[in-house]
């Protein structure tokens, strides 16, 4: 299991230690001006929380959470671009069907980061286990 704590002592290498990692990069204190991170922080707890996340490889890419399958994602084909949940400055989190591209859609707009962290899972779990891509949350 991942501690989420200020004691983080996990030695499993994979998407764990990259999960630590942003963890450790992103955990309090936050800086006077940054509104990003204490916005960023509670979601990330709340995804590292879940097993289903903690299998796959996490990253931060213009303001959002991303997950990926494996740690060379840029290496992976264009129709396998996963969902990601976007921080918005006016505390929304915002879960998208894909992460970069213009023709994501919005599939929750929520202001509790337990529950887009609760969709991202629910979809992650529909693309790894191949039981159909309907992309709901």
């Amino acid at each position: 299991m991942l501690a989420t704590g200020k004691d983080l002592t996990v030695t499993v290498e994979g998407p764990e230690s990259d999960w630590r990692y942003l963890l450790d990069t992103h955990k309090p204190p936050h800086g006077e001006n940054d509104w990003f991170g204490p916005l960023f922080w509670p979601l990330l707890r709340a995804a590292a929380e879940i097993p289903t996340l903690r299998r796959v490889f996490p990253s931060t890419s213009v303001n959002s959470l991303v997950v990926f399958r494996d740690d060379e994602a840029w290496k992976a084909p264009v129709e396998e671009q996963w969902p990601a949940v976007a921080v918005g400055s006016d505390g929304s989190y915002t879960v998208r069907s894909k992460a970069w591209p213009r023709d994501a859609r919005e599939l929750l707009v929520t202001q509790d980061p337990r529950e887009a962290a609760r969709c991202l899972a629910g979809l992650i779990e529909r693309i790894m286990g191949e039981t159909g891509r309907d992309l709901t949350c």
